[in-house]
């Protein structure tokens, strides 16, 4: 068994880090995009701009709308019918999409979330 000073036990333990800052810095960007859209759809279900000359939308209708664009780019999300359990799920490590495949997904989010935001702003 390798001893303490083993230079392969140092490498795993790097190793075993960084995987784990990663697993942590994900589940914060998850945590943060879990509250921008928790925050969007409190300010939807209150009366905002998102949908100019669309009427009454359910935020269901606009979720269901990002989700179905994030599926054509991130396979992974097949199945997947919600935003806020699936970031809760990511904060939690134990999402169904692999961890590889998170950045990507949650940068498309964050693009997805800023225009959502921006038309809430009124552009």
């Amino acid at each position: 068994m390798p001893g303490r000073g083993d230079s392969r036990s140092r490498a795993f333990q790097l190793y075993a880090w960084v995987m784990g800052t990663d697993d942590i810095r994900l589940a914060v960007e998850a945590a943060t995009l879990l509250g921008r859209w928790t925050q969007l759809a409190e300010r939807h279900a209150n009366g905002c701009s998102c949908c100019p000359g669309l009427g009454d939308v359910a935020i269901e209708a606009v979720e269901e709308r990002v989700l179905a664009w994030l599926r054509e780019r991130h396979p992974a999300l097949d199945g997947q019918a919600r935003v806020g359990p699936l970031l809760r799920d990511c904060v939690a490590r134990r999402s169904a999409v692999p961890p590889a495949a998170l950045p990507a997904l949650f940068s498309d989010l964050d693009e997805a979330l800023e225009h959502l935001e921006s038309l809430q702003r009124g552009f």
